[in-house]
This record gives C-alpha cells, sequence and structure tokens, in this order.
C-alpha cells in the first residue's frame, strides 16, 4: 500500500516563499550592499534628476534662485557690512538704518516704494533687482495723492537697483545723485549728494559690495 505524499507545511511554505522573494531581489536593479559604497556609480539613476551641479540664476526679486534637475532653493546674499569701509570712520549698518531703512520710509512691510532696505534684508532685496518705481505720486489736480509711474522713468525691468555688472549704474545711486530723470524724488533728500560726502561715498561702497557678493 502506497502512501500519500505529506503536504507542504505552512512554515515550509512560508520558507520557500522568502526565499524566491530574496531571489528576486538579489536579481533586481536595486543598489545595496558593496554598490551603496560607491554613490557616484548610481548618481542620477533614480527620480527624474538631471543631475550636475546647482546653476544659479538672478533676479528674481528675492534675490535670484539657485536651481538643480528638477528642485530649486532661493539664494540667500547676506551683506557682512563688517567689510564695508566708509570715510570718516562712519559705520556703514548705522548709516543705512539711519538715513534709509528707517520709519517711514524703506524698512519692513511697509516701505516706501515696497523697497526694504534693512541691514539683514538689504542684499537680497536690491541685487540684480529692478527698481519697480512704486509710490510715486502723479499729484494729478483731480488726484493729488494718485500714484503712477512717469514716463520719465526707464522701461519696466531695464533699471536694477543694484547692478552687479556695472555697480555705478545701480539705480539706487543715480537716486542718491540726483541722476533718475525726475522719475520719483531724490534719496533721501536734495541735499544729500552736495552736504554729506562722506554718506554718499560710504552708500556707494555698500552698493558696490553688494554687486561683489556671490
Amino acid at each position: 500500500m502506497h502512501r500519500l505524499p505529506r503536504p507542504t507545511t505552512v512554515p515550509s511554505a512560508l520558507l520557500f516563499l522568502g526565499l524566491g522573494i530574496s531571489l528576486i531581489v538579489t536579481q533586481s536593479g536595486c543598489p545595496g550592499g558593496a554598490e551603496l559604497e560607491n554613490a557616484d556609480a548610481w548618481a542620477g539613476r533614480f527620480g527624474n534628476n538631471t543631475g550636475g551641479a546647482p546653476v544659479a540664476t538672478g533676479g528674481t526679486g528675492t534675490g535670484g534662485s539657485t536651481t538643480g534637475g528638477t528642485g530649486s532653493m532661493p539664494t540667500n546674499w547676506v551683506l557682512d557690512f563688517a567689510t564695508v569701509t566708509c570715510p570718516g570712520g562712519l559705520d556703514a549698518a548705522s548709516l543705512i538704518t539711519t538715513d534709509c531703512a528707517k520709519g517711514g520710509c524703506h524698512k519692513g512691510t511697509l516701505a516706501a516704494g515696497d523697497l526694504d532696505l534693512s541691514v539683514a534684508n538689504i542684499a537680497n532685496n536690491t541685487k540684480n533687482v529692478a527698481a519697480a518705481h512704486a509710490g510715486i505720486q502723479c499729484s494729478l489736480p483731480t488726484e493729488p495723492y494718485m500714484e503712477c509711474v512717469p514716463a520719465t522713468c526707464p522701461a519696466p525691468g531695464s533699471a536694477l537697483l543694484v547692478n552687479s555688472a556695472a555697480p555705478d549704474e545701480s539705480w539706487m545711486l543715480k537716486k542718491i545723485h540726483g541722476m533718475h530723470n525726475d522719475c520719483g524724488d531724490t534719496m533721501p533728500d536734495e541735499t544729500y549728494a552736495t552736504a554729506t560726502p562722506d554718506k554718499v561715498a560710504c552708500v556707494e561702497a555698500v552698493v558696490r559690495a553688494i554687486a561683489a557678493l556671490k
């Protein structure tokens, strides 16, 4: 009399199933063990990242962005004011705070002309950023408080607050030196460029330092 084959036990079935999964994994394209020790061999093999070093792209209004593959992150230009040398013993950070980024002028979320020149933000907010020519009053007889962009202003996007390629052409300096062709007011006032030459030289030094940031 022949005996019938013994049925495979559940633990035995699980064992064979585990061995099969292990074999499939080891034959698949996933890196493991020693392969992970050579990460370069797997660079760009996953996802849709095109690889390569991040490439800087300038002037987005927040100081530009750095992009690589499909991701992006904003740049963070920060000016170390200790590296800016001003004549007459002036402190660059104090000067910007006192004469530019003060209450009612270019400070904070309610800054004049939508331009915040606070020392912590000045580099990101000005380097290769186009002047908006905002907050200029047209002074029309029927609308004395109406704002507009006068026809004398440069074409949109053509005037950079701090021009990294040509710092002397920076719109901030043109506003100080009265070279803005009646596009708004001279900054911070009509007498600044002639009455306070050391201060003007200090602002120029700040602009050039921002332009040189990498």
